[in-house]
């Protein structure tokens, strides 16, 4: 393997950003960033986008990878946010089919802690009908809901589990590699004509009025210090944006927090256990009125584990590093001791843990509520050719991306135009098809069996832009495929360091059993390979 294997354009980036003015300057490279950043490319805007981390390193990397409208907010009255969720969710199953599942759901009834069995019903007759009113599609890729008869295995497999309950029903959501839909959100917009930059770290936004350019932009790397000049911002930056507009911004506009909604902070908390899931998930109450927590088969490209989660907890203020508490954890314990005393779970040690937080656009109010109880939609503060997003859905992102760029133009001047994102595919996602997925596979093992399970974890995560890892190169090995793969990170998807590498490669939260092969050749390849990237830090 030559020495330039590691090198990336990313020294290219850095002129580009620097090069003349940008109509926008997003700042955060989570999921509302990077479907924004592809939303504004596709509409024809020079945008650059700057993330101080890795791409979807926060929250957007810490969710309960679900992809759901969200049945637990009927009971808040948030229809609309619900409405929008599902059909959102139908979008994404189509545009990433390689990154996303259809997944069967189980809510049962629990006496003194559920509604009862009508009401339920009736919520998923409402969640059903809400998914497909005004569909744009013909046929859905959620089945409807349907109750579970008392003989039914499932429901005797709860029993045998400890649960306690009367009716169930069974219905359906999404699952999601929520990193890799981060990365391939910003690939797309890239390829599209956006400059993407992470581990660029903004220092400073000033008012700068000349003419069409209206902000400097000081921002920093490794590589040193930057500036670019920009005709609007997006301040996308998720638990980070009050905090950004007091740091950041200059001082004449801190006093746009006044301006905005109280923001309400919440840790949510998840364990991984290396131990399948067999079923259906579960959804579970919580002690607090409308809670729920969730049992699940953990998706994966490389292995069979089993989530649990999410904790819904207050918090004061935004944390940079979030990490479980130990209360917290317990918690997570308490409840499935209590729900599922018996469940093969009890017996296993989490091999792993992990927090993300939620900033909630919320009111004076809200501090009568829960934190269960403030509602997930999003809050946009369009000022002085600035936008400023609080709260917002992992699932709604792509719609709320929408809404930054009409907000963009209305503050530009320009026609508020229809969006470019609704139907077209992500990249991996193009072309999909389970035929062609198979053909590939085929394709990366070159008739080698002990290249099967990497090529179809392979074609899991890049989905239909794995071809790009076919060679007729011999000896065809598991370390020459690898070395590919590594270069597609590199150059094309940004990965700087080790740790952007398991992200892309969907192996931060899998199983170390599953993952020790990968893990021991990445750093065996970081190791006699230099200069690199990947041992930058």
């Amino acid at each position: 393997m030559d020495q330039t294997f590691f090198q990336s354009p990313r020294l290219a980036r850095i002129r580009e950003a620097t090069t003349g003015s940008f109509d926008l300057v997003i700042l955060g490279g989570g999921i509302h960033g990077a479907c924004t950043a592809r939303e504004a490319a596709l509409q024809g805007y020079r945008v650059l986008l700057l993330e101080a981390q890795d791409f979807g390193q926060g929250t957007s990397s810490r969710s309960s990878k679900l992809l759901h409208g969200g049945i637990r907010y009927l009971e808040n009255g948030d229809l609309r946010l619900v409405y929008e969720a599902l059909h959102e969710r139908e979008r994404i199953r189509r545009q990433a089919p390689h990154l996303t599942a259809t997944t069967p759901l189980l809510f049962p009834e629990i006496e003194g802690s559920t509604r009862p069995a009508w009401q339920l019903g009736i919520g998923m007759r409402l969640y059903d009908g809400l998914s497909r009113f005004w569909s744009p599609v013909q046929h859905s890729s959620f089945p409807r809901h349907r109750r579970v008869a008392p003989g039914e295995p499932e429901a005797q497999r709860l029993r045998s589990m400890g649960l306690r309950f009367g009716a169930c029903f069974r219905f359906y959501d999404g699952q999601m590699d929520d990193a890799r839909l981060v990365i391939e959100n910003i690939v797309d917009a890239a390829e599209c004509g956006a400059v993407t930059l992470n581990h660029a770290r903004v220092l400073t936004v000033q008012r700068v009025p000349e003419g069409k350019v209206r902000w400097r932009v000081d921002w920093e790397d490794a590589a040193g210090r930057h500036q670019t000049r920009a005709a609007s911002i997006a301040n996308l930056t998720g638990s980070w944006a009050p905090s950004v507009v007091s740091t950041v911004f200059s001082e004449p506009y801190t006093h746009w927090k006044s301006h905005w909604p109280t923001p309400y902070y919440s840790r949510g908390t998840h364990l991984l256990f290396d131990h399948p899931w067999q079923g259906p998930g579960l959804v579970l109450p919580t002690e607090r009125k409308g809670g729920v927590y969730f049992v699940l088969p953990f998706l994966t490209a490389w292995g069979a584990a089993t989530l649990v989660g999410t904790t819904d907890v207050a918090v004061g203020a935004n944390e940079a590093n979030p990490e479980p508490s130990e209360a917290e954890v317990e918690t997570l314990f308490e409840r499935l001791e209590k729900h599922l005393p018996y469940a093969p779970l009890a017996a296993h040690k989490p091999y792993g843990q992990f927090a993300g937080m939620r900033i909630l656009a919320g009111s004076d109010r809200s501090l009568t509520k829960t934190v269960t109880a403030i509602s997930r939609e999003e809050a946009l503060l369009e000022q002085d050719y600035c936008v400023h997003l609080i709260g917002g859905k992992y699932t709604t992102a792509r719609r709320t991306a929408e809404q930054v760029i009409a907000a963009i133009q209305r503050l530009l001047g320009h026609r508020v135009s229809s969006s470019r994102t609704r139907t077209r595919p992500l990249p991996g996602g193009d072309g999909w098809t389970d035929h062609g997925a198979r053909g590939l596979q085929a394709a990366l093992c070159a008739g080698d069996a002990e290249l099967s399970a990497a090529a179809e974890s392979f074609v899991r995560v890049f989905g239909m832009r794995a071809n790009q890892f076919v060679t007729a190169e011999h000896p065809h090995t598991f370390r020459t495929l690898f070395e590919r793969v590594i270069r597609y990170c590199v150059d094309v998807e940004q990965a700087r360091d080790a740790a952007d590498l398991l992200r892309r490669l969907s192996l931060d939260k899998a199983p170390p059993s599953a993952t020790r092969e990968v893990r021991d050749l990445m750093r065996e390849v970081g190791q006699h390979t230099a200069p690199s990237p990947l041992a930058e830090r």
